[in-house]
């Protein structure tokens, strides 16, 4: 539900740059570029240039929409 979450917040904040891929930034050059790094950093794969985090971490109790930032994890209650 929180990548859900994430994900939509994420697609209204900056869809206009994925609405298709040509894009510059998305350019054959620039992906290697970008895995070349990531795999330079140590990561196992050669063609890897980014990644979903869906690490569960402890947060204080918003004011606001709590519904988005609640998990349901066990134990992760402030």
């Amino acid at each position: 539900m929180i990548l859900n979450q994430m994900t939509d917040l994420v697609f209204v904040g900056y869809g206009r740059l994925l609405s298709d891929l040509a894009q510059p930034w998305l350019s054959q050059a620039n992906l290697s570029r970008f895995a070349d790094a990531v795999h330079a950093k140590g990561a196992a794969l050669e063609n890897c240039w980014g990644f979903v985090n869906g690490t569960v971490r402890l947060l204080s109790r918003p004011g606001q929409n709590q519904q988005i930032l609640y998990n349901c994890h066990k134990g992760c209650m402030p």
